[in-house]
């Protein structure tokens, strides 16, 4: 479905996943993916979309959305979601962000998410609070894991995150990244504002590959990249 307003541009072709991207608001381009069969990318599909398309690839050299997202508990510590709270109510999320508010979500989706959620631990985070590992050992570690592993057993997801890294990592990267980065609020502003909700953006190889899960930007014009499975490749195998 062609949308005059947002288009969508598709940019990976081949391989097991297929994936394109609008640039539009975080609601509306949520909107243009649904509506043409996919879905909001994870941290891990984009991170295997990476390898698979090299360094200089769009999916690579530039940063957008992804379907995880940090909960900020007041009084609590934070908890690192499979799919971030904005994408139960994206509209509502948007207008805050347009207001310059935090999304604060529902009591029901916050109980929901906590079953779900990875906590962050004091000790895992430097002196911002934020979480960082050497890429070279990210197979290795549960936060590494939890974002580039995709599914499996915890060996299956080792050997996966760890691939990222190492790609990462690799002489042949024109980006000297050593760290992985996730850049979180400190729990001194969640307390004073209270418990709220939001995505995570993967930045480009250039800034790192960070993890960024603080901003105000849901109602910018940004990119919305999304993932369906192949399956026309699936049927050629096939035959």
């Amino acid at each position: 479905m062609v949308n005059r307003q947002y288009p969508l541009k598709q940019d990976v072709t081949k391989g097991d996943l297929l994936s394109a991207y609008v640039v539009a608001p975080f609601d509306e381009g949520l909107d243009v993916l649904r509506q043409n069969d996919y879905k909001l990318i994870s941290s891990d599909e984009q991170g295997v979309l990476r390898v698979q398309e090299g360094y200089t690839a769009d999916v690579s050299k530039f940063g957008n959305w992804v379907l995880q997202g940090p909960l900020y508990r007041k009084n609590e510590r934070t908890l690192l979601l499979p799919a971030g709270l904005p994408l139960r109510h994206p509209v509502d999320a948007v207008h805050a962000h347009r207001n310059y508010k935090e999304y604060i979500p529902s009591d029901d989706d916050i109980q929901q998410a906590i079953a779900e959620g990875l906590e962050v631990l004091p000790k895992d985070v430097d002196k911002n609070g934020n979480i960082v590992v050497p890429f070279k050992s990210i197979g290795s570690d549960k936060y590494g894991m939890f974002f580039f592993g995709e599914e499996g057993t915890d060996t299956e997801k080792s050997k996966k995150a760890q691939a990222y890294g190492d790609w990462i990592v690799h002489q042949n990267n024109p980006y000297r990244i050593k760290d992985f980065v996730v850049l979180l609020d400190n729990q001194n502003y969640t307390n004073e504002v209270g418990t709220h909700a939001n995505q995570f953006w993967l930045w480009w190889l250039e800034n790192g590959s960070e993890l960024i899960g603080w901003n105000w930007e849901l109602d910018y014009a940004n990119r919305v990249r999304g993932v369906r499975k192949n399956l026309t490749e699936k049927v050629e195998e096939k035959n």
